[in-house]
Order: structure tokens, then sequence, then C-alpha cells
């Protein structure tokens, strides 16, 4: 495609990707929402005339951390668009369980730079399966969501549509109870 989105993004490194076993996909950061969520229980809550200052709370165990990102995915042109496409699809095969055992979520790993990753590595991002397994926040895509803006049109192409802009909402989780010896690091990438 070669317009000036896919230059800086490869430029940086930036994409999102997501993988699970040989199946990978990526997209272009135009993120319109993101968010973070981790909730931990405690064994000991702060009592009565006690604050967090003065009394400290015990770690029970840590439920999960979750990410939800949004992301616009426009395409310039009728190829970009068929990509765009292409990868949406990826994306559901990725996350649709298995026929033979439609009771269990996929593993899947997410990263985009510091922001979404095991490690808080700044920005490299290599969709290598060997680097995902060690880089990537490692869950399962709990929800995906594909919104098409009908009012930015769409292309057609060999009897199909295609639409020019598209959201995509992706919230993925941690799997299980982590073991709060080895919790998952949050870390900005930004030395604080």
């Amino acid at each position: 495609m070669g317009d000036f989105s896919d230059n800086y993004t490869s430029a940086k490194k930036a994409f999102v990707q997501i993988s699970q076993g040989n199946k990978k996909v990526e997209f272009k950061p135009f993120i319109k929402d993101f968010s973070y969520e981790v909730s931990i229980s405690y064994e000991k809550e702060a009592g009565e005339g006690s604050t967090i200052y003065n009394e400290e709370p015990t770690t029970k165990t840590f439920n999960f951390s979750k990410y939800s990102i949004t992301l616009d995915i426009n395409s310039a042109n009728i190829n970009e668009a068929i990509e765009n496409h292409k990868k949406f699809q990826i994306l559901a095969r990725i996350v649709t369980p298995q026929r033979n055992n439609m009771g269990v979520l996929k593993s899947t790993y997410v990263k985009f730079s510091n922001l979404i990753s095991s490690d808080g590595g700044k920005g490299i991002n290599n969709i290598s399966s060997g680097t995902m397994k060690t880089k990537g926040f490692k869950g399962v895509i709990k929800q995906i969501e594909y919104t098409p803006e009908i009012e930015m049109g769409f292309f057609f192409h060999k009897g199909m549509m295609f639409a020019k802009h598209f959201s995509l909402k992706i919230e993925v989780s941690s799997t299980g109870v982590i073991d709060i010896s080895k919790p998952p690091l949050f870390k900005s990438g930004f030395n604080y």
C-alpha cells in the first residue's frame, strides 16, 4: 500500500499485533479508545479509623488484568479495504473457539508497543511467534466488535462490499487466577 501511515507505523514498529498459534494479524494504531483494568483481592482491608497510609492490606489473589482498545481502521483504496477485512477475518478465526471444543476460549498474545505487553518493552514489536510468546500479553479475547461507519461509504469489488472505514473494539483479559509471586508486569516503558 505504501502510504504515509504504512511508512510511519513500520518505521516506529507500532502495530497492534495479535497472535494465536500460527495465526497472526497486525493493525495500524489509529486509537479511538484505550483502557487498562486490574482486579486484586485482599486478605485484610484497611479497618475503620485506619487508612492505606497507616495499615497495609495483604494481597490475597490477583484476579485479572484487562485491556480494551478501540481502533479506527481506515482504507485509502480498495486494495487496503480488502486487506483490512482479511485481517478482521483472521482475528475472528483467532477468537472463535474450535468446533470440537466450543466451551474453551483460545489463549492469544497481544502486543502494542509499550502499552500492551508482558514486559513494558519500549516499542519493540516483532510478530514472530517466539517474540510474541515472551513479549506479548497472554490472555483471552472476550470481545471483538466490528462497526462499519456507514456515512463513509463502501468500496465495491467483484460483487462484494468493503467498508472504507470501520472501528474495531478488542477486549483481552488475563487467563485465570495468577500466582502473586509472579504477577504480570505493567510498566510504562518510560522508566517511572
